[in-house]
């Protein structure tokens, strides 16, 4: 799957978040759903030479230093993951 698909499958819905001290406004998100990823999201697949890196989500830096993370479909990932940055200037 290309980043761009995967950019456009990871579209943020518009709708307020609040977890305890981080307070997600829609104004926030959406400076946010404007600029491209910052990370891919990845999980190792196999093992030893075989082993390979399957894409399942990107991340955006916000403003104040934290990050969102946009996972693609029902993850569950039991080994944990992976965070590459994107290179943009690979055409990554």
């Amino acid at each position: 799957m290309g980043l761009r698909r995967l950019e456009e499958l990871v579209a943020i819905k518009l709708e307020t978040l609040d977890t305890g001290d981080l307070h997600m406004t829609t104004a926030t998100q959406n400076s946010t759903a404007n600029k491209r990823p910052d990370f891919a999201v990845k999980v190792r697949k196999g093992s030893g030479e075989k082993a390979r890196f399957e894409q399942i989500g990107v991340v955006w830096t916000r403003d104040n230093g934290s990050m969102f993370c946009r996972l693609v479909g029902s993850q569950v990932v039991t080994d944990g993951f992976y965070i590459f940055p994107i290179n943009r200037e690979a055409g990554h």
